[in-house]
């Protein structure tokens, strides 16, 4: 009998084949049904973790805030009031300022409103960094399963924190009867407190006004952004701090000044009240200093210059120049006024021939020649610096045997009254000196220009003084 038939015939090596093929079968069996279930389990707990984050507030925010720009949230947070505000302000520009200075360049975040959020209706928070700048309400919507719903964005507000935007007050100080502007917007009395208030601080000018400045006082309350006060004239005026209260004040600034330049002897009034030494801050070269005792005293040839600074009120000035002269008036680009003495033409009519004579005397002495110093020495006042000089000096240039001059020009000119007695006037010239001396020709030029002064004195006109001017005149 062969193998294979002995084992076929045998019992028990037939039930063990049978036994692991059932065991196969079971162990396949078994697999399959686990990995069935275990699939179950595994797409089950999925469709609940799908569940579960649609069921958060969270997902509904996430999903409304993406593709939303910087620009979006700018006009979302300018689409509602926030604030009550004065006429001085607008809201638009507090709420643009607000949000450049907090939000832009922030990343947008949200995060659950404490306090206000509920399981029933959650709130949370737009925030750009660490700024508020929306509030989002949720509502429940269709079932998800698992016991868990979808939420729905319900509303959506712009929203600032109470504590972020808070309000200011000032208080704003100005002459009575004049004009205060915050803003560019002109301040009523509606916000009046006071409206007699001395001034502290007046210059010494001021304190002599037959009427002085006094303060009319403003309290304004609600104020958010950045204020900007000026007064009548749109001159900005800043703030000093006071008891924690900024005060903007005429004064605390630079206030009013001013610059006027006059001939000696003027009458200058500023709001009424005459000026005097105390306000005087220059006093130009006086050609006729030192001719007192033939002139008497007051008679004067000198500019003089007052300026004061720190004035509350805008300075009305008024100049009359001394009886006789004539001034012109000019402005400069810095406000500085100057009255210049005019010429007169009768006067120059009248003295020209006089001052030609001196004058080209004088000229022909100092190039050389001495015959002409009489000339020039009879001219001048006797006691006078001029007369000594002439006195004292020996001939110029005594070595030239032969001089000339060439002008190319010589101007008289200001012709200007200093009194019944006593007038200035300017001489100016360009020339060329020739000078001979034995077998040498010498050549210069000579430009010039002088102030002089004439008095009457014994009912003779005299020449009494010789000023060199900086820059010649031509």
């Amino acid at each position: 009998m062969s193998e294979k038939n002995t084992v076929r015939d045998n019992p028990p090596v037939r039930r063990r084949k049978s036994r692991r093929r059932a065991f196969r079968r079971g162990l396949l069996i078994y697999s399959l049904a686990f990995l069935l279930l275990g699939g179950a389990a595994l797409f089950g707990f999925s469709r609940y973790l799908s569940a579960y984050e649609q069921g958060r507030g969270a997902h509904a925010v996430s999903a409304w805030m993406e593709g939303k720009s910087e620009e979006d949230y700018r006009s979302l947070l300018l689409s509602k009031s926030f604030l009550t505000l004065t006429e001085f302000e607008n809201e638009t520009d507090i709420l643009n300022a607000y949000f450049d200075a907090s939000c832009a360049g922030k990343s947008f975040s949200f995060r659950e409103a404490a306090g206000v959020s509920t399981a029933e209706k959650p709130v949370f928070t737009i925030k750009a960094g660490a700024a508020d700048v929306a509030r989002i309400t949720l509502r429940q919507g269709e079932s998800v399963g698992f016991g868990f719903h979808q939420w729905e964005v319900a509303s959506v507000e712009p929203y600032i924190s109470p504590y972020t935007l808070t309000s200011a007050a000032v208080a704003l100080e100005t002459l009575s009867g004049s004009p205060l502007y915050l803003n560019g917007v002109e301040v009523s009395e509606r916000y009046l407190t006071a409206d007699d208030l001395p001034v502290s601080d007046l210059s010494t000018l001021e304190q002599r006004y037959a009427q002085q400045p006094h303060l009319q006082r403003y309290e304004i309350s609600g104020l958010y952004g950045a204020l900007t006060v000026t007064d009548g004239q749109g001159a900005e005026i800043t703030a000093v701090e006071e008891d924690g209260m900024p005060v903007y004040r005429p004064g605390s600034g630079e206030g009013y000044s001013f610059s006027v330049t006059v001939p000696a002897g003027s009458t200058v009034t500023v709001c009424g009240v005459p000026l005097t030494d105390a306000e005087l801050t220059a006093r130009s070269v006086d050609p006729l200093e030192g001719l007192d005792r033939f002139l008497g005293d007051g008679c004067s040839a000198a500019q003089l210059t007052y300026s004061v600074s720190g004035l509350y009120r805008q300075p009305e000035i008024e100049v009359t120049p001394p009886e006789g002269l004539k001034a012109d008036k000019t402005v400069g680009e810095d406000g500085e006024i100057v009255y210049t003495p005019v010429g007169d033409k009768a006067l120059e009519e009248e003295q020209l021939p006089l001052v030609k004579a001196f004058f080209e005397a004088n000229m022909n002495y100092a190039a050389g020649n001495r015959s002409y110093l009489q000339s020039a020495q009879e001219k001048t006042l006797y006691g006078t610096d001029l007369y000594n000089y002439f006195s004292n000096s020996t001939a110029a240039m005594i070595w030239a045997s032969d001089t000339t001059i060439d002008y190319e020009y010589l101007n008289y000119e200001n012709f200007i009254p200093r009194g019944e007695d006593c007038f200035t006037c300017n001489v100016s010239y360009k020339a060329k000196l020739s000078a001979q001396s034995w077998y040498t020709t010498n050549e210069s030029e000579l430009e010039d220009s002088y102030l002089l002064a004439f008095v009457r004195h014994q009912g003779v006109w005299y020449a009494a003084s010789m000023s060199l001017l900086e820059d010649p005149v031509s």
